[in-house]
């Protein structure tokens, strides 16, 4: 994509941007900009925007957006604060937000449909259908392991290649799926696959060259044709060296006195189907419109990538053997394998909150963080973004979730308390 240079004015409330009339992007984000705030427009619901603000005020969040699906439609959508803190710039509706690992919820998507169609086995080993992964992993390393978060790969906060790799491609190459495993390879796994989850970036991007090499398509010409537009859903590939043109949030992480600092747009240029795509509150909204009407995949997938992944309790020999006699590299903690603390499905997050299952989708990078939770058996979601790094999304989703809950439950029986009519 060319760089374009360009002067970025406000006028009568309007995004100007001068320079860059025909290019593809700009014109894209600018024609969904309009239209999201111009088509998205919805009367107040005081005790959920008090609800929000409250929350806000109290992590001194800059901005976030909520979207709310009842009855498996959307029924309520509003930006709250800033999407610039300085110059006071309101946060809109159409605007867009890096949302990280989101990315992974649509990459086993993808997986579980090629799989419904035959052409993806979860139980065959990943090498099947990308020969250069795991290369140093003498144990079967199953998609499903990979889906699960179980495949032994390096995790959040483990290292799995030095900065002497990591430069063998440029940010370009490495934005590839099939050049960013080969990097991987460089490493030995971590575990025997399926005898431990621990959250890997490194294992969607070897799920996310799967699909390419079975589909024959590149990722998000994949994502396109068989998730997006589904939902009629507007993804951006979120890239460092691509100018958002002003239409991306501002992001802010906290300071040393708990307040906003501004950063720069975070540098990941590796995790193409683990965390690199973008979009605005209305397209996540979609997105769970989308799940609650099993749009994407079949019923019976969807409720396996909802539920919580097994995992092999019995003890591994330990793999490799460790140097060191008295290392305990990989010995499992308890924790590790009791059922109760397993907190992710096929894909998406696993949470229960009295009896009420959530499927939880979500992604968080430098400066910002995106979190949804759908409740299938109650045709609700509550989808969230914020332009803060490590927001408590918790706990601004949560309470709404309960609201409407209580508010279904009073509706079905007859009931007329101040829940039951949320404004």
């Amino acid at each position: 994509m060319k760089s374009i240079f360009f002067r970025l004015s406000f006028l009568m409330g309007g995004l100007v941007l001068q320079g860059c009339e025909h290019d593809p992007l700009f014109l894209k984000m600018s024609e969904d900009y309009i239209q999201t705030n111009q088509i998205y427009q919805f009367e107040s619901r005081t005790e959920i925007d008090e609800m929000i603000q409250v929350e806000m005020n109290r992590q001194n969040i800059p901005g976030c957006s909520v979207a709310l699906i009842e009855n498996g439609n959307l029924s309520y959508a509003k930006a709250y604060g800033y999407k610039t803190l300085e110059t006071k710039v309101p946060l809109t509706l159409g605007d867009v937000f890096p949302t990280g690992s989101v990315s992974k919820s649509y990459t086993a998507l993808s997986v579980m449909q090629l799989a419904e169609e035959g052409r993806i086995d979860l139980e065959k080993d990943i090498r099947e259908y990308v020969p250069h992964a795991v290369k140093k992993h003498p144990y079967l390393t199953s998609v499903r392991s990979l889906l699960g978060h179980q495949s032994g790969m390096p995790g959040a906060g483990e290292s799995w290649v030095g900065e002497a790799e990591f430069s063998m491609f440029t940010p370009q190459e490495r934005a590839i799926p099939k050049n960013a495993v080969r990097l991987f390879n460089l490493t030995a796994p971590l575990a025997v696959p399926g005898h431990r989850q621990k959250y890997s970036n490194p294992g969607y991007v070897t799920l996310a060259a799967a699909v390419e090499a079975v589909s024959g398509k590149p990722l998000y010409e994949y994502y396109e044709e068989n998730i997006f537009s589904k939902m009629d859903m507007t993804v951006y590939e979120d890239r460092p060296w691509i100018d958002p043109y002003g239409y991306y949030v501002s992001q802010y992480i906290r300071g040393a006195d708990g307040s906003p600092k501004l950063v720069g747009p975070s540098q990941y240029d590796w995790h193409t189907g683990a965390g690199e795509s973008a979009s605005n509150i209305i397209t996540l909204a979609k997105f769970a419109e989308g799940l609650l009407s099993h749009s994407f995949v079949e019923e019976d997938s969807q409720s396996e990538m909802f539920s919580r992944a097994w995992v092999n309790c019995e003890t591994p020999k330990p793999f490799p053997p460790p140097k060191d006699p008295k290392s305990s590299f990989f010995v499992r903690q308890e924790h590790e394998c009791n059922p109760q603390n397993i907190h992710f499905g096929l894909g998406f997050g696993f949470k229960a909150i009295n009896g009420i299952s959530r499927a939880i989708f979500a992604g968080e990078i430098q400066g910002a963080a995106v979190n949804g939770s759908v409740i299938q058996s109650r045709g609700l979601a509550v989808v969230l973004a914020c332009n803060l790094f490590e927001t408590d999304m918790r706990k601004l989703r949560e309470p709404i979730e309960m609201l409407l809950i209580e508010a279904q439950d009073n509706h079905q029986s007859g009931g007329s308390s101040q829940a039951a009519q949320i404004r």
